[in-house]
């Protein structure tokens, strides 16, 4: 339901969208800063009573709850995700650790209010599901536990903040395991694979954004060699390819009894300021997948290439568990990276490298030819954002 806002709420904005009817009609409601500005506008969200299993989640008042930040409307629900070059000039910007505490207090409600909004954009039988009702669950009392923190005036405040974090940090770990049992279960309800890939594109950017905001913020408090918290000032990417290279090979000796030998050609001494945090990620998909042959590395079929990017598609053999399930929504755990799981079969990979690529500035590309192989190209934005990007 759509309400508009009294005088004494003008400053606010209210995070949410559309209404789910006790009889299971939803009522979406399509939101942008074009349709909000100049005013503000409070929209509100409502779960209908369940039955059976109800009591799975411990405090269902949580989901009756509007969540309002104080925020011009244009600036809360502009898509944070969007705005690399904030995120990076948070990062790298020195400012005294209080100072930067609160600025990292003033953030994380926002973009955590954000993956409030597309929880209860989702369809009303895929939000339904427990699964995805407890990780919409662990995001409002993260929310209301960032909200409710006084302001930071202090260092001993600016230590019980950062207890905070570390805390949600932990909680929030399996959070993509379960979104992605959630999404399995809900799977034979999904009519818009569309839908799927925005949600899990904006959550698992998103995620990846706020990770890099708390754990920079923790980083900063231990003296680490070349490391401004999670930033690296003197990144070899020969060096971080090399320690993705010798784990890709171990994944595919242990699979297959055999792995392929790695050169690394091109400006092996280069070095400059990034995080190694996405390309943990990134590079261990990118080289399972190369090594992951058994064609020879004739390239991708031309009638692959168009779907090797989206979340439900993979060319290994189906889960062994449920035949009617995609492999999309096999186990994953995204804190522990690419570190654990199988060598192949869930279809997260390409399409989750890709949307982190995107998401800091960058972008990732497949150039196949049928019969002879395919070239990727990973383009990372250079951190300061005034340079040109550069590809590996």
């Amino acid at each position: 339901w759509l309400r508009s806002p009294t005088k004494e709420q003008n400053d606010d904005a209210g995070i949410g969208a559309g209404e789910w009817s006790p009889g299971g009609a939803t009522t979406p409601a399509s939101l942008g800063a074009r349709t909000l500005a100049p005013g503000p506008l409070h929209i509100s969200h409502r779960y209908p009573p369940r039955g059976d299993g109800a009591g799975a989640l411990q405090d269902r008042h949580l989901l009756l709850q509007p969540v309002s930040h104080r925020r011009s409307s244009r600036e809360a629900l502009s898509p944070p995700h969007s705005d690399h070059d904030a995120l990076f000039r948070t990062l790298s910007g020195w400012q005294p650790p209080a100072e930067k505490c609160s600025v990292l207090a003033a953030r994380l409600p926002v973009r955590i209010a954000h993956r409030i909004k597309d929880f209860r954009s989702l369809p009303f039988i895929i939000g339904c599901n427990p699964t995805i009702l407890h990780v919409h669950e662990l995001y409002i009392r993260a929310f209301q536990k960032l909200t409710d923190f006084p302001p930071i005036k202090d260092q001993a405040d600016e230590a019980q903040y950062c207890q905070l974090v570390r805390q949600l940090l932990d909680d929030h770990k399996d959070v993509v395991t379960l979104l992605a049992e959630g999404l399995r279960e809900s799977r034979k309800h999904i009519e818009d694979e569309k839908l799927v890939r925005s949600f899990l594109d904006k959550t698992l950017t998103s995620r990846l954004g706020i990770r890099m905001l708390a754990t920079h913020h923790l980083a900063l408090h231990e003296d680490k060699p070349d490391f401004v918290g999670i930033i690296c000032t003197r990144l070899s990417p020969k060096k971080i390819i090399e320690k993705w290279v010798d784990f890709a090979r171990r994944l595919c000796e242990h699979k297959y009894g055999n792995a392929p030998r790695v050169r690394i050609n091109g400006h092996v001494a280069a070095r400059f300021p990034f995080i190694p945090m996405p390309l943990d990620y990134i590079l261990p998909e990118l080289l399972k997948n190369a090594m992951r042959i058994s064609d020879r590395g004739g390239g991708i079929a031309h009638k692959d290439l168009d779907r090797v990017m989206d979340y439900h598609f993979t060319t290994a053999e189906a889960s062994t568990q449920d035949p009617r399930i995609s492999p999309l929504f096999g186990h994953l755990d995204m804190h522990s990276g690419s570190q654990s799981g199988p060598m192949h079969g869930f279809g997260f990979g390409l399409p989750t490298s890709r949307a982190y690529a995107e998401y800091l500035g960058g972008s990732l590309r497949l150039q196949s030819l049928q019969g002879i192989g395919t070239d990727v190209y990973l383009r990372l934005r250079h951190i300061d954002g005034r340079e040109e990007s550069f590809r590996i």
